[in-house]
């Protein structure tokens, strides 16, 4: 018998003004191609993902406490947002890797993967299963569930993701690169929509002033 499980997300959110420039890129996309969500403020939350992954239904209760926990011991930090990049039909806005940021994400890593018990989605094996998909992304997912980990870890925020992934450099074109930053204040614990998209937030983790 398979184990019921949740998939997870645990996710920052930029401040009003980094988040109205997504939306706002995001909508621009969507007027001149085919895309597959335009991010708001209430459906399709801008976010940088730190650690996605997938737990039993009855181990959602021991997250929280782990992430309550941590917060206790994380200031407050800055984030810089730098760099608009475009992979596998999304368009990132791209985060500088701060020592912050990158210690946040090897501390939730190490701490909440036993808490997934192994578990990997169908989704997961057909990725391991495609000789495409890079060596080290493929070990990324058999030991954390999650492509971008450890040394693969690129901290950014999905503006958007085109239906035909080709023409994601070319809709990069239509938005004007800024350098932003804003200080990150919670951690969020969301659920893991289409495309990795955030939508319903299950619970928010104050950092220390």
């Amino acid at each position: 018998m398979s184990t019921e499980f949740k998939s997870c997300n645990i996710v920052l959110f930029p401040s009003a003004a980094v988040e109205q420039q997504a939306i706002e890129w995001s909508k621009n996309v969507s007027k001149c191609f085919k895309t597959r969500y335009v991010l708001d403020d209430q459906t399709y939350h801008p976010h940088i993902t730190l650690y996605q992954a997938h737990y039993p239904t009855n181990s959602i209760e021991k997250v929280q406490a782990v992430l309550a926990e941590i917060t206790k011991k994380v200031p407050q930090f800055e984030i810089t947002m730098h760099n608009l990049s475009a992979l596998s039909g999304f368009i990132f806005y791209d985060a500088i890797k701060s020592p912050e940021l990158t210690a946040l994400h090897l501390t939730l890593l190490e701490t909440l993967n036993p808490l997934r018990e192994g578990i990997l989605t169908d989704a997961d094996r057909q990725i391991l299963a495609d000789p495409r998909v890079p060596d080290k992304i493929k070990q990324n997912i058999q030991q954390y569930a999650y492509a971008f980990a450890k040394e693969s870890y690129l901290p950014h925020m999905s503006i958007t993701r085109l239906e035909e992934y080709q023409e994601a450099d070319e809709a990069k074109k239509l938005l004007q690169t800024k350098v932003m930053k804003f200080t990150v204040q919670e951690l969020l614990l969301t659920n893991v929509g289409d495309e990795g998209t955030c939508n319903e937030i299950y619970a928010r983790f104050r950092l220390q002033d």
